[in-house]
């Protein structure tokens, strides 16, 4: 029965309700300094903090459950918890159906330690834990027990207390527990989510451990309780709380058990609230209850922005002020959250002063006004106040008496000109910027960022010529070759000796590992690949000469990598995982997030490598066992690898959209916006609209062309076909790649069933067939050929297929040649090395989608069957 029908107005138990003022009241009344209440939280408090409560998994569970039994599917899990009673009445039990449920997913401890660890792992403390570590921290409360498995308790003392608790997770060490120590305790009573031997079952929570009950026993004597977010499922705590009830020397204090209105309160617990010392206590919620107590009884606000330089605070933090459970409609939280807000403005506004002037001092002596100055048209910017930032920045500049002062609102003016999109004003700006110093090239090198083609090739060139021993600017220059050659391929295919030969003086002027070039010149030796399989003797002298520099330095090891990935030896490959396992184990924690994304990489090309027999293995024991927490916390493109683990390799699309979801709000998500894009593929439409928040937020991070292409991308998505069209058309005007251009344009047109558009394409680009990375465009012309039954050459199709060492391409050749059986054949080796090629090969037009089906029924049972991610 509903908490609102019991204790409002005529319910049953409406006598016995106390309220919020009622604990504030009884929590000042202690003798002296000591508390006289104890916490107890069940799984309600977590909820605000992203861990699902336990009537939303039993919903989860007892569908999949009831699919699973009774081979049908239905969307009402009362109708399966109905089911499970009347069928299954051996394992099911009515009055626990979240341990019920759980045994029967789960068969042992350890997967249902995994699966909790899942659910947990990574989570951060709501405010309500911050509310409430604080209270401890001022001696209201002296212990908090809890069935939950999180660290969320433990997490909020680090960060929002100056005090540390005693923890117990074992029964073994609850026994040492002392509850005459003032030091906070945090026992959990069913364990803890790193270790196998949690409580879940039935029968692991018909009773507590012996330690465990006596000391919760022995702090009832002792302590009034507070029970939050506690639905009283667990027999093993019932029937303790039962026997004290009725006995005259235990809980003198009273236990007061707080329900939201929505909350479900069973036969046996509506029992005990009958009895003389146990009261129910209306809230709106965990983090509510705490807030008002802290403010009733202290007058004061938590202040937890004056300490927040720790990222996992920081962390922490934003989490709260995203407030996804609206926690902010609540009076005290609402203004606690608005206080962080303006706290954190103060910082910004402290931080920004602080970086300015330490640049500053180093630059110029810039004066306090100036520093007054450049905040301002900062804050404008941010606001998105362009014309008004540029009237300011303008006039500063005017009035600036000091050259050395200039330029920083030269630069200002410019960010603004460049986030209107005036890029002819940008450029006139960038000439003055010069003026002030004709001899800094960095001036020249911004200038050069905002001109396109050959223009920006021939100012590179001259600025090169006055400038023969600046290894940046020659990297400028061939970075600027490489882009018209991609642009205008036809043209501009004899550069890359050239490209080669500024790239080597480059290298030769600054020989260090962190040059650029070195990478520069491996791209462009792997791209003749292709065409030359000689130049594999150049690409292992590249990689000798880095490693007589440094074996060790990071980008030795990325091109290194990158070469194994590519030629797809798997024991090569394997054998390379095991070196970087090695050198992560001698590297400092920075160096070891960067080697752990590259086996991440390698572990993500291994499906494609041949005869990868064992490739699952190492995947799982990378996603498994190698990866910790700390890989998670530094870098959100952990969560996109294991994304495209759990739907690869486990065919998990929920697990997978979760950890999706985590990568596209980390925080460091436009870093990696390429490959969150490239996975929308698996995704559905609830995932796009933040994607696409994700490009705008972010879009002046972008080089202009790249910006376009990743929105013709989400575009395709959202089957936007025209518009997605034009995104495409302009990347290719700002820079974009030939071969890129015209695979895409070519692919949508194929989406919009427009074969003639393919078809002029072809014609008018005809004279690009041989060039490399075109060969979806030269399929598409194929196919839209074969679509209008037209005829065309098969020879040079086939040729394609056998000169490519691409399996897709061989798929797409084989689908328009008709052999049907070749192209399935490669379509199920692939889905079965990566459930992600499922995905790929469904957004094909060229492949049949009764294909797919049929490739399915052979791979999966009728339960298994894949879909996206929702």
């Amino acid at each position: 029965m509903k908490a609102s029908v019991l204790l409002h107005e005529d319910g049953n138990l409406r006598h016995k309700l106390r309220t919020v003022n009622d604990l504030t009241t009884h929590l000042r009344n202690r003798e002296g300094i000591s508390a006289n209440y104890n916490i107890f939280l069940g799984a309600g408090a977590s909820v605000t903090s992203g861990i699902p409560a336990a009537s939303s998994l039993i919903e989860e569970w007892a569908l999949e459950i009831y699919s699973n039994l009774s081979g049908k599917k239905t969307n009402s899990s009362s109708e399966a918890i109905e089911y499970f009673k009347s069928n299954h009445q051996k394992w099911y039990k009515p009055n626990n159906p979240y341990a019920s449920l759980f045994e029967k997913k789960c068969d042992l401890p350890t997967q249902r330690r995994r699966f909790i660890e899942g659910l947990v792992d990574g989570k951060l403390p709501s405010i309500g834990y911050a509310y409430l570590t604080r209270l401890v921290e001022s001696g209201f409360f002296n212990a908090v027990f809890t069935t939950n498995f999180d660290d969320l308790i433990n997490e909020a003392f680090y960060q929002f207390s100056n005090i540390r608790p005693i923890m117990c997770a074992h029964d073994s060490s609850i026994k040492r527990v002392s509850i005459t120590s003032s030091r906070p305790k945090v026992i959990k009573i069913h364990g803890d989510y790193l270790f196998d031997d949690i409580k879940n079952t039935i029968r692991e929570t018909e009773s507590l451990e012996k330690n465990t009950k006596d000391k919760l026993i022995e702090f009832c004597k002792e302590f009034g309780l507070i029970i939050v977010g506690y639905s009283g499922s667990d027999r093993s705590v019932m029937d303790v709380l039962d026997m004290l009830s009725k006995q005259d020397e235990y809980l003198n204090n009273g236990v007061y058990w707080c329900f939201r209105e929505d909350d479900e309160i069973g036969p046996e617990l509506q029992n005990l609230l009958w009895r003389e010392k146990i009261y129910p206590v209306l809230i709106e919620g965990f983090d509510q209850l705490f807030s008002e107590l802290h403010f009733q009884i202290t007058q004061k606000r938590l202040d937890i922005e004056s300490s927040h330089d720790n990222s996992k605070i920081k962390s922490t933090i934003k989490n709260i002020l995203k407030d996804d459970f609206r926690l902010a409609e609540h009076e005290i939280i609402g203004e606690e959250i608005s206080t962080i807000k303006n706290a954190d403005s103060k910082r910004e506004i402290f931080n920004f002063i602080t970086n300015f002037s330490e640049e500053a001092r180093k630059k110029s002596n810039i004066s306090i006004a100036d520093s007054r100055n450049l905040f301002a048209i900062n804050n404008l910017i941010a606001k998105n106040e362009l014309d008004e930032a540029y009237k300011v920045a303008e006039q500063d500049y005017s009035d600036a008496n000091d050259d050395d002062v200039k330029p920083f609102y030269i630069q200002k003016i410019i960010d603004i000109f460049e986030k209107k999109g005036d890029t002819r004003s940008v450029l006139n700006w960038c000439d003055r910027l010069i003026e002030c110093d004709k001899n800094n090239y960095s001036f020249h090198l911004q200038k050069s960022n905002f001109l396109e083609g050959d223009e920006k090739t021939e100012y590179l060139k001259e600025t090169l010529e006055r400038n023969t021993h600046s290894y940046q600017i020659l990297n400028f220059y061939a970075s600027s070759l490489i882009s018209q050659e991609k642009t205008d391929p036809i043209n501009k295919k004899k550069e890359a000796s050239k490209i080669i030969d500024l790239l080597d003086k480059s290298i030769s002027l600054e020989p260090s590992l962190s040059n650029s070039a070195w990478n520069e010149k491996y791209s462009i030796l792997a791209n003749q690949h292709n065409k030359d399989p000689n130049t594999d003797k150049e690409i292992q002298k590249l990689i000798t000469n880095m490693e007589s520099v440094n074996p060790n330095h990071s980008n030795t090891l990325s091109i290194k990598s990158k070469d194994t990935a590519r030629k797809k030896v798997f024991p090569k490959m394997k054998s390379y995982i095991e070196d970087l396992k090695a050198i992560h184990e001698i590297s400092s924690k920075e160096k070891r997030i960067t080697i752990s994304k590259l086996i991440a990489n390698l572990v993500e090309c291994l499906p494609d490598a041949e005869e990868n027999e064992g490739h699952k293995e190492i995947s799982k024991d990378f996603f498994e066992n190698f990866l910790t927490k700390t890989h998670f916390q530094k870098e959100g493109i952990f969560y996109l690898y294991a994304a495209e683990y759990e739907i690869g390799l486990n065919r998990d699309t929920k697990k997978s959209k979760e950890m999706y979801t985590k990568a596209i709000h980390s925080n460091d998500a436009d870093s990696f916006l390429e490959g969150i894009i490239n996975f929308l593929s698996c995704s559905d439409e609830e995932l796009i609209e933040p994607i696409e928040n994700l490009l705008e937020e972010n879009k002046y991070t972008f080089l202009e062309h790249r910006y376009h292409y990743y929105k013709s991308e989400i575009l395709i998505q959202k089957s936007d076909y025209e518009t997605a069209r034009k995104h495409i058309e302009r990347s290719f005007q700002k820079g974009g790649a030939m071969s890129e251009y015209l695979n895409r344009l070519s692919y949508v047109y194929l989406l919009e069933e427009n074969y003639k558009a393919v078809i002029k394409m072809f014609e008018k680009y005809k004279s690009f067939e041989e060039i490399p990375d075109a060969e979806a465009f030269i399929i598409n012309s194929y196919f839209s050929n074969k679509k209008l039954g037209r005829d065309f050459t098969k020879t040079k199709i086939q040729n394609l297929s056998a000169q490519s060492n691409s399996d897709d391409v061989k798929v797409a050749a084989f689908a328009i040649l008709d052999h049907e059986q070749k192209a399935k054949n490669i379509i199920k080796k692939q889905i079965r090395n990566s459930f992600q090629n499922y995905f790929k090969f469904k957004c094909w037009p060229i492949i049949p989608n009764n294909w797919l089906d049929e490739i399915n029924s052979s791979i999966f049972t009728r339960n298994d069957q894949p879909e996206r991610i929702h």
